[in-house]
């Protein structure tokens, strides 16, 4: 009896084990799913690597004299950084536009092939005869790629 006792016990835990996903084999368990990891609490989160693209950043626009007659010249200074990272040089369009009351004109477009680090771009233009009086607007716009960015300075036509 003692032996049918044991057999039954055994079967009862061989139930148990099959039920757990294990397999009993002669020699002892095996094909057990291991218990999950716990996490550490003192590791740090394992973040997905920081993928960086080459920009362009506007850093300054000055316009001078902020007021100026028919005929005056204006002058523009643009300070602006570029940060490459693969080739170290990136290529991008400027584009300068005058926009006020009667007018909203492109006055310049330039392809640039510029390398990391800070950058100064220069402009004139000359107010033309018969411009309205009023405030306008003188737009640059660096364009790379599908993004841009755009500086503005304003000034008065006397």
């Amino acid at each position: 009896m003692q032996k049918s006792g044991k057999v039954k016990r055994m079967k009862v835990s061989l139930r148990r084990m099959l039920t757990a996903g294990c397999i009993l084999l002669a020699v002892g368990l095996a094909g057990c799913p291991a218990p999950a990891p716990k996490p550490d609490p003192v590791a740090p989160p394992v973040l997905p690597p920081v993928v960086q693209k080459d920009r362009i950043f506007v850093k300054k626009l000055s316009i001078s004299p902020s007021a100026v007659s028919a005929g005056e010249t204006l002058n523009r200074q643009l300070n602006y950084s570029i940060s490459a990272e693969k080739t170290g040089k990136i290529r991008f369009t400027e584009v300068i536009v005058v926009s006020g009351k009667a007018i909203n004109m492109e006055l310049s477009r330039k392809v640039l092939e510029k390398g990391n680090g800070n950058h100064v771009s220069s402009f004139q233009f000359k107010i033309p005869n018969g411009l309205p009086p009023g405030e306008y607007r003188l737009i640059t716009n660096l364009i790379y790629g599908k993004s841009s960015r755009k500086a503005t300075g304003r000034f008065t036509v006397k």
